[in-house]
């Protein structure tokens, strides 16, 4: 309960019972703090600070409701999401979790003002999708999560390095469903910057998706439209270890992957699975 943070003013305590002779356990719960701000951001040096705002509601009856809206805006990537989760704890420990998710990324925004060499890539994603999630544990270590989902993204890009206001983009659409399943264990001691204890992860995702290709200027290819059905499986491992003042760890990830070509290659690169092991990993292409 108390890695719940509706639930951390609980306190335990025992009773002894003078008439059965034995102690009854009892848990004191204080007022608890039903809604929820969480307030953060990125400053750096390349265009792609950003703000970030979170709200949080807790409702408990006999589930745990915990209901929140998350928003981040800034010149290269803007997010929305609104998600729930539903804890039940009989007859067997399990949540639902409904989400839907907005995703923006604007590379042509990520210049760097201290490199002016630095050349920015001409790529606008939009990533959407509305799910359900369903998990529950396995052992005391583990958990197993169940998700379904609806995915429809738009990438527009260039298939040149230099680009002049007269070209168009290309544009490729994707839409269609997600299936995945993921058994994940997570004992890390931060959620960023982690220092000690360890993360495992292995998931594998199922896509059904139809492609609608529009080509620009500076494509070679005519307009396409297709399906594709492939499958992702991913394993990561992370873990840090101390030894006297020096903390040292290690992260490895693999993807394995049958996905298809899309229509060209630079489509297909921009889909492909990436590595991203740093903060910023994810604004640069």
């Amino acid at each position: 309960m108390v890695s719940e943070n509706y639930f951390q003013n609980v306190y335990p305590t025992f009773v002894y019972d003078t008439l059965s002779h034995y102690f009854n356990f009892q848990l004191t719960n204080r007022p608890q703090n039903d809604f929820l701000v969480d307030v953060g951001g990125v400053i750096a040096t390349r265009n792609i600070s950003s703000i970030f705002l979170g709200l949080n509601y807790y409702y408990f009856n006999r589930t745990l409701i915990n209901t929140n809206i998350n928003v981040s805006t800034g010149s290269f990537y803007k997010s929305g999401q609104l998600r729930s989760r539903i804890d039940f704890s009989s007859p067997t420990h399990f949540y639902l979790e409904p989400e839907a998710t907005y995703n923006s990324w604007d590379f042509l925004q990520s210049g760097d003002i201290l490199d002016p060499n630095y050349k920015p890539v001409v790529l606008d994603r939009i990533d959407r999708k509305i799910g359900l999630g369903a998990g529950v544990p396995i052992g005391k270590r583990y958990r197993a999560v169940l998700n379904a989902h609806f995915i429809n993204n738009l990438d527009r890009y260039s298939n040149n390095d230099v680009f002049v206001s007269a070209d168009t983009l290309d544009e490729l659409r994707l839409s269609g469903q997600r299936l995945g399943f993921a058994i994940s264990s997570n004992r890390l001691n931060r959620k960023q910057y982690a220092s000690a204890g360890y993360a495992y992860n292995f998931s594998v995702d199922w896509f059904n998706v139809d492609e609608a290709y529009t080509p620009g200027s500076t494509s070679l290819n005519g307009a396409q439209q297709k399906n594709h059905q492939w499958v992702t499986a991913r394993v990561s491992m992370e873990q840090y270890f101390k030894s006297g003042i020096y903390r040292t760890g290690y992260l490895i990830e693999g993807v394995a992957s049958n996905q298809p070509f899309f229509s060209n290659y630079q489509g297909t690169l921009i889909n492909s699975p990436g590595f991203f092991p740093l903060q910023d990993s994810k604004s640069r292409f």
